[in-house]
């Protein structure tokens, strides 16, 4: 008869875990191990690397910049001409306004008659149900 114990219990899962996790870190050892020892001309060709880099990291942000402003300044002139667009509207449609008030109306505000289409299909037809 065997003996019943908390410390034996089996969990496929965390085996899983523990043997996934050992592979990982072999792996990892044997690739520190493959790291070649730091060099004097290494470390100044590391040194260029990381200014270079800097550098480029500065160009770009001062591109990104400049495309921003550029793409701010082309939607506000975007806006200012829509906004002269809709004045040179609203000039023209002012006085248009005030003709479409009076239509249907003379100056002493008495109704005025219709007057006949102007197109001459309609002039024909009205003409000739007249007749």
């Amino acid at each position: 008869m065997s003996t019943f114990g908390f410390s034996n219990i089996v969990n496929p899962e965390a085996e899983r875990i523990q043997r996934v996790f050992a592979e990982l870190h072999l792996r990892l050892v044997n690739l520190a191990n493959a790291t070649p020892e730091d060099h004097p001309d290494l470390m100044a060709r590391k040194e260029e690397w990381g200014h270079d880099w800097t550098w480029l990291m500065v160009q770009i942000r001062a591109f990104k910049l400049e495309v921003q402003r550029q793409a701010e300044e082309a939607t506000e002139e975007e806006a200012r001409r829509e906004a002269e667009k809709d004045k040179g509207k609203e000039k023209e449609s002012a006085p248009g306004e005030e003709d479409e008030a009076m239509d249907g109306e003379d100056a002493d505000g008495e109704a005025e008659e219709a007057e006949p289409p102007k197109h001459p299909a309609a002039r024909t037809t009205k003409a000739g149900s007249e007749g």
